[in-house]
């Protein structure tokens, strides 16, 4: 079984190796370089599952054999009685491993507060209305997504659309939905059903897992940045594929930058439309 020093090296050189092999790939699209970063958060949570089923190296030489190879004498054999023995030794002490501690502590909080964050949503959908644009019906085909297979819910506590779920995903608009334009709502439909299409919300999940378990790794919290930005990158073009109208489509993603501004967002709004800090560049693509 390998210890926690060689877990750490063997999450680092992954991260490393494919990391480089991201921004290559990213090059030429940045589809390829988001796969690589999910295999990569993949691997990682892999390693110490892994290293469980690894058989142990070690070899132990009995001690009787090592004193004396190293001093030549002969084994000696004690008669004291067993009892006055077991008198004789000190009690052991029990010593608090406060690394272990510490890093349970941490890892425990931050998965309590994804479970917290699940249950939040899940009440949130419960108390939704369910919706039937017509629009979200039509461009879900483009998108390669059966048109029945996907519910859209409408909330009041709902400030910025955002997609949840893999198996029934669920798009949760605003409450004041049925006044936008038509532009601006075929462009939200098309954004988040790319997500839906992309199993994003999947994605970020895993990406916060690992988070929970690397918290004391940088890389953890790059990954789960990085992999946000990109499926954002992602869906723009997905969905630019299926509307056309880009012009329509920039001035509804800036509108949700402004508002993502004003307010803070938690991990419900994992996919949420605009939620990247990168949302000016990634439009200039």
């Amino acid at each position: 079984m390998m210890d926690w020093g060689e877990i750490l090296l063997r999450v680092t050189l992954l991260w490393a190796a494919g990391e480089i092999a991201a921004l290559l790939a990213a090059r030429r699209d940045v589809r390829l370089g988001h796969l690589i970063r999910i295999c990569v958060v993949a691997g990682m949570l892999a390693v110490p599952l892994l290293s469980l089923w690894l058989p142990a190296q070690d070899i132990t030489v009995p001690g009787w054999r090592t004193a004396a190879a190293l001093d030549g004498s002969a084994l000696e054999i004690s008669y004291e009685p067993l009892a006055a023995q077991s008198a004789a030794a000190p009690p052991a002490r029990t010593r608090l491993n406060w690394p272990v501690m510490v890093y349970v502590a941490v890892a425990a909080a931050l998965l309590a507060r994804m479970a917290a964050g699940g249950f939040r949503l899940r009440n949130l959908v419960l108390h939704s209305r369910p919706e039937e644009p017509a629009a979200a019906q039509e461009l879900a085909q483009p998108l390669g997504l059966k048109p029945g297979r996907i519910a859209v819910r409408s909330s009041a506590r709902v400030t910025i659309p955002f997609t949840a779920g893999v198996r029934r995903p669920v798009i949760l608009l605003p409450e004041d939905w049925r006044k936008w334009p038509e532009e601006k709502l075929r462009s939200v439909l098309a954004h988040e059903l790319a997500h839906v299409a992309r199993k994003d919300w999947l994605t970020a999940r895993l990406a916060a897992v690992n988070r929970a378990l690397y918290w004391f790794h940088p890389a953890a919290w790059w990954l789960e940045r990085r992999l946000a930005a990109e499926a954002e990158e992602c869906a723009d073009q997905m969905a630019l594929a299926v509307l056309g109208d880009r012009r329509s489509y920039v001035e509804t993603i800036l509108d949700f930058a402004r508002a993502v501004q004003a307010r803070r967002l938690h991990g419900l709004e994992a996919t949420a439309m605009a939620r990247s800090s990168r949302t000016g560049k990634r439009l200039e693509k």
